[in-house]
């Protein structure tokens, strides 16, 4: 699948619960939403782990309902802090609204609005 890659990383929690972080993430996003790939990839290759960084392969058609699913989990965790990132630059996102997150991938992914308007 080519599209866009995202790495996306959580931020001021234990290598442990990064972990367990991206595992929760990476089953909301392969449960929600079609045609995307997420593997968990390790901050370093000498650690046992899963991975604590959650690497996101998808479409712009995709980047919507990603919005929903991050805002979604934000909620779910209370506040916790994620870095997204992709070649152009990062988004740190911590507890924001749905709207919030929306707002920011139409400034960090204008293809994505683009694809929005089409589908409508």
């Amino acid at each position: 699948m080519s599209g866009q890659t995202l790495l996306i990383s959580f931020d001021n929690v234990s290598a442990a619960t990064a972990n367990r972080y991206a595992q929760e993430l990476r089953n909301l996003l392969l449960d929600k939403i079609p045609n995307i790939q997420a593997q968990q990839k390790r901050n370093d290759s000498q650690t046992q782990d899963a991975g604590q960084i959650l690497e996101v392969i998808l479409n712009a058609s995709s980047i919507v309902a990603l919005v929903g699913v991050l805002a979604t989990w934000l909620r779910l965790r209370g506040g916790k802090t994620l870095t997204i990132k992709r070649p152009e630059g990062e988004i740190i996102a911590t507890g924001v609204s749905e709207k919030t997150l929306v707002s920011l991938a139409e400034r960090f992914y204008p293809e994505a609005k683009e694809q929005e308007a089409e589908n409508k």
